[in-house]
């Protein structure tokens, strides 16, 4: 069962068809129209605009590939810890990030990375997924993964990757800014964002962020476009599914933060493309000053 399991996995993270038809189905079941929807997704747009600030950013991995992340960039690798959460079977930014000294840890209880000879030095797998306050098997809560993290090196900085399907909400709603704050930046995708009609949803998406403004940045917004990206009533576009990069604002002069709110945040996101599926659709229009000032 396990093995056909993963089988079906894989397949689904493959095949354009079942993609299609799984987008289908989540279209059929998201009414544009909806009053509340448009409104709730106005509110969480302007609110990660509120955070935003447009930093230099490098791309880590293949720009053109699915699992490249943008990251504000660092002097000295070495000294920076990786905690990648929901890898699955898609390293490329681990990989990237570990060649330029990086040392990765990967969490994952669903499939297991092959890692290459040359990479085992620095890139560790552990078959365990992420938790907030609800339940799962063979998955640990954000601070005990952590404590697995734990090394005898010393580093200067931890970058927190999390892609786990949805779990994400849990992860931030259940932990405090306290504990989030000690990473440098947070790369999260942001799923399940086609359940705005859903008001405690949306309040609860909108209480994470507002926890998060006092601590980090919003310095990079893509849609990812293995989920639907609709155009709403309101002429917003909406992603089902969000990338993120959150920077911790103690890595900016306070005196910078103010100048760089406001910009688009880059042209980076209009250069990166999926691999598998149409070009990446900016979300360049959500910076248009007239739209949320």
């Amino acid at each position: 069962m396990k093995i056909i399991y993963k089988l079906l996995r894989s397949v689904v993270h493959r095949s354009g068809i079942l993609i299609d038809v799984r987008n289908l189905i989540l279209k059929m079941n998201f009414n544009i129209n909806d009053e509340m929807l448009n409104q709730n997704c106005e509110k969480f747009k302007r609110q990660l605009i509120k955070m935003s600030a447009d930093l230099p950013l490098i791309m880590i991995g293949a720009s053109i590939k699915d699992g490249s992340y943008p990251i504000l960039t660092y002097e000295n690798f070495k000294k920076i810890k990786v905690i990648s959460i929901g890898v699955g079977n898609n390293i490329i930014f681990d990989e990237a990030i570990s060649n330029l000294g990086a040392t990765v840890w990967c969490f994952d209880h669903t499939v297991a990375p092959r890692i290459k000879n040359k990479h085992k030095h620095n890139i560790f797998y552990n078959p365990f997924g992420i938790k907030g306050t609800t339940p799962i098997p063979k998955c640990k809560s954000l601070k005990e993964i952590i404590q697995l993290t734990e090394d005898t090196k010393v580093f200067n900085a931890t970058i927190l990757k999390l892609d786990c399907e949805g779990v994400e909400w849990d992860v931030l709603t259940s932990n405090s800014i306290k504990l989030l704050s000690q990473f440098d930046q947070i790369i999260v995708e942001l799923h399940n964002l086609d359940r705005f009609s859903d008001i405690n949803f949306a309040k609860m998406a909108l209480k994470n962020f507002k926890k998060l403004e006092n601590d980090f940045l919003v310095t990079y917004l893509a849609p990812n476009n293995f989920t639907p990206i609709v155009r709403l009533a309101n002429d917003l576009l909406w992603p089902f599914t969000l990338e993120v990069l959150l920077v911790n604002k103690k890595l900016v002069k306070k005196s910078n933060i103010e100048i760089m709110r406001r910009n688009t945040i880059g042209a980076l996101f209009k250069k990166k493309n999926h691999w598998h599926l149409a070009p990446r659709v900016n979300l360049e229009s959500w910076y248009e000053i007239d739209r949320f000032t």
